[in-house]
């Protein structure tokens, strides 16, 4: 259903720049990261686009596109997820060591994994995304009907090159706005799948802080603490993680929204 919304992208006119893209309208959701590098502008041709010329041949935009991301998105999630999950679970877990609030735990984790996760995922998929969007998005408008019957070579009055170079710079035309739009699904499908997983990975840990409330027992045992809250308890109290301290996991919320802003 996201993918639908990739349809209004193809531009109205054959030479002239496409109009807005739904990206543009509207930007998809994402999660908390530092926010990445911007990317730069990938330049707009100058030759013709057949979409303006032949507005049925929108859909193969759309269907590109939706075989690229399948393409694309299983190894750059595996992948960004499981590095952003192992992190993410070690730093929150020394981080966290003394905290009994299993939600403000959670929260850092959910805040660090997902600008991990989305940051990395972003940063793999775009090439990639370029690469096989360029070949599945050719493969589909040389196979287009209009293209066999000879009608695109008529209306261009030209003959076969003059039909491969149209094609070539009607790639060029979409790629832009495919490119955004393929990354943002990737990133926000990445940030939710490692929200997943490194809640799996810290199940024992929130465990543990809820059965000590329900207990009405402390959570970090001054007798016998586990070995990485003594390692935290020997630290001078002005070295020690402190709320403070932590809220560098708000800093990461912050730095993403305002990204996502951006975009």
């Amino acid at each position: 259903e996201r993918l639908q919304l990739f349809g209004s992208l193809a531009p109205s006119t054959s030479s002239g720049p496409p109009a807005a893209s739904a990206e543009s309208a509207a930007a998809p959701a994402g999660k908390e990261a530092p926010a990445p590098a911007q990317q730069a502008e990938e330049p707009r041709p100058t030759g013709v686009n057949l979409i303006g010329l032949f507005p049925s041949m929108k859909a193969h935009v759309t269907g590109a596109l939706e075989r690229t991301v399948r393409d694309v998105l299983v190894p750059v999630v595996t992948r960004s997820c499981g590095i952003a999950t192992v992190t993410t679970r070690e730093l929150v877990a020394k981080d966290f060591a003394l905290e009994a609030d299993e939600q403000r735990m959670r929260k850092a984790a959910h805040q660090m994994v997902q600008s991990l996760a989305g940051s990395m995922a972003m940063a793999a998929c775009r090439e990639p995304l370029r690469h096989h969007f360029t070949l599945q998005l050719t493969q589909l408008l040389r196979a287009d009907p209009l293209v066999a019957s000879g009608e695109v070579a008529g209306r261009l009055a030209g003959g076969a090159a003059e039909v491969q170079a149209a094609i070539e710079s009607t790639v060029q035309w979409v790629l832009p706005d495919a490119l955004d739009f393929g990354c943002a699904m990737i990133e926000r499908t990445a940030a939710d799948h490692a929200t997943a997983e490194v809640d799996e990975a810290l199940a024992t840990e929130y465990a543990a802080r809820r059965g000590a409330r329900e207990k009405n027992a402390p959570f970090v045992d001054p007798i016998n603490p586990t070995p990485c809250q003594r390692a935290l308890l020997d630290l001078p109290e002005a070295i020690r993680p402190s709320a403070d301290a932590l809220a560098v996991y708000d800093s990461c919320a912050r730095a993403r929204q305002q990204h996502l802003s951006e975009k």
